[in-house]
């Protein structure tokens, strides 16, 4: 490669890392809504850990966050959302697809789970029971499919993560065959949560149970979000299916979290979008906010260590109430998750995109070699005198 192509080459990688920072401040509102869930879910499991270490306490944060695990439901309409968004009109394939959601998801939940089974073997009497500790459970949860045996995974949050991993992979499927892939994900995935309601034999419960859960409506309501907000018109066979499927729960079950949940969080994104989009010059609480949002993953995937951690410590210390104990161990968690943001999320990311734009740089040569040569015979072929003229 010629000094000029390097220095291209270079510029481009340069200019791709520029955007892929003004993609995360281009929702910034987005991004608050998404830190706002994942607070709110680690509040609900501290308040659930503080009060079985302090069963004679009563916690008023239990009342305002007895439903924070809806901050889970928030999180799929945001996915959807998101993935429609940036997405619709991209060349990507489905296997790039699928690669930069994996690099975004597997390393550090890969990580974490080591980290816990590490911690089963080197601290036993930390845990109340070590029996889920087999190569088998460990194998199922790395490949987030738990939901095989019917058991949560050993990082117990990763649930919600096997379905976010159905969801990335009914997409790449769809970029690869179908040509209407949002409305197809949306009838397909309108279709499975219909199928929720019909009785099922015990063999296959636990695979019933997740492949026609109702919740996966969330990911279609935050893909009609960005269609919406991309000013593109949802089929009317999608529209239809989606309706349908949202009735059928809300008729079988009033309740039911995408009833709850899943469709005022609809409402939220959709504000927190439209909101962002407004938004010209963001304040400094804005962007602290903003980049707590970017590290809400790992803020989510490390209260599984942080909670019952900080809550046996704090327990110790005696003469605190439950309230200041749940505050402080949700802060701790929120300082932990940062820290693992900028220590290990973000460079794994970096890591990530440098090796994507070495492999470009590597094959990029004998691309343009070939053009090169293509060209050249080409031309000769078009002088007067070689085999391309008198043929």
């Amino acid at each position: 490669m010629s000094s000029a192509e390097m220095i291209e080459r270079r510029s481009e990688i340069a200019v791709s890392a520029i955007e892929t920072r003004k993609s995360s401040k281009q929702f910034i509102y987005v991004q608050i809504v998404r830190f706002i869930a994942a607070t709110s879910v680690v509040i609900f499991h501290a308040v659930g850990t503080a009060m079985k270490h302090l069963p004679d306490q009563s916690a008023s944060l239990y009342w305002i966050f007895r439903h924070g695990d809806h901050g889970v439901d928030i999180f799929f309409v945001i996915s959807g959302f998101i993935i429609c968004y940036s997405n619709y009109y991209s060349k990507t394939t489905s296997l790039k697809f699928l690669l930069r959601r994996l690099q975004r998801i597997v390393p550090i939940y890969w990580l974490f789970t080591l980290a816990m089974v590490a911690l089963s073997v080197l601290i036993p009497s930390a845990f109340s029971e070590t029996d889920w500790i087999n190569p088998r459970h460990v194998l199922m949860s790395m490949t987030f499919l738990s939901f095989v045996d019917g058991k949560m995974p050993i990082v117990f949050v990763g649930w919600s993560l096997e379905y976010e991993m159905l969801f990335y992979l009914t997409v790449a499927v769809l970029l690869f065959r179908a040509r209407k892939v949002w409305d197809d994900l949306i009838i397909i995935f309108s279709l499975l949560a219909m199928l929720s309601v019909l009785p099922v034999s015990s063999g296959l419960q636990a695979l019933s149970v997740f492949f026609t859960n109702p919740i996966l409506l969330e990911f279609v309501y935050g893909v009609i979000v960005a269609k919406l907000f991309l000013d593109q018109r949802v089929a009317p066979l999608a529209l239809i299916a989606v309706s349908i499927a949202t009735l059928v729960v809300f008729v079988s079950d009033p309740i039911n979290r995408i009833i709850v949940a899943g469709l005022p969080a609809c409402l939220l994104v959709l504000a927190a979008a439209v909101l962002s989009k407004k938004r010209q010059h963001l304040t400094l609480i804005e962007r602290i906010f903003g980049v707590l949002g970017d590290a809400s993953y790992s803020i989510y995937l490390l209260q599984v260590f942080m909670i019952s951690g900080a809550v046996k410590v704090l327990v110790k210390l005696g003469a605190l109430p439950i309230d200041l104990i749940v505050l402080i161990t949700t802060l701790v968690t929120i300082l932990a998750g940062y820290l693992s943001y900028v220590w290990l999320e973000r460079p794994s990311m970096q890591f990530f995109n440098r090796l994507g734009a070495s492999r470009r740089e590597l094959i990029s040569p004998v691309v343009s070699q070939s053009s090169r040569t293509g060209h050249a015979h080409q031309v000769m072929r078009n002088q007067p005198g070689t085999d391309g003229a008198t043929r």
